[in-house]
């Protein structure tokens, strides 16, 4: 199935300054580093909208067969406005400068937590 990109008027053309800082670099290969483990990269699709992705190494075995015990593991979330984003499933940053994230942050293997202060909090 081939989808229509969005209007114009809701593409985001542009991230925060702040946001595009959170790259990958050569000290940080997985993005800016959050603590426990965890890295946050923000990204702009120019056509679904910005959006971010986190990731961590597992500490245990996940649920998904194939999936062993300290491999990556990495999920996206979407920014309010964002393309792809279904209702009811977006994240709000509410601060940038330390980072801050509203909504807990679930992910398929199973481990949760929230951003705040910059930091990674285990839920």
């Amino acid at each position: 199935m081939i989808l229509d990109p969005p209007p114009p008027a809701i593409r985001r053309l542009a991230m925060s300054d702040y946001r595009a800082k959170l790259r990958p670099s050569a000290d940080y290969p997985y993005g800016a580093p959050l603590g426990a483990g965890h890295y946050i990269e923000f990204f702009l699709d120019p056509i679904g909208g910005e959006g971010a992705v986190v990731r961590h190494m597992r500490h245990t075995l996940s649920r998904r067969p194939g999936k062993d015990d300290r491999s990556l593991c990495e999920g996206a979330l979407w920014l309010p406005g964002a393309w792809f984003a279904r209702e009811g499933h977006t994240w709000h940053v509410t601060s940038e400068e330390p980072l801050e994230i509203a909504e807990p942050i679930d992910c398929h293997c199973g481990d949760r937590g929230k951003v705040r202060g910059g930091k990674w909090i285990a839920l």
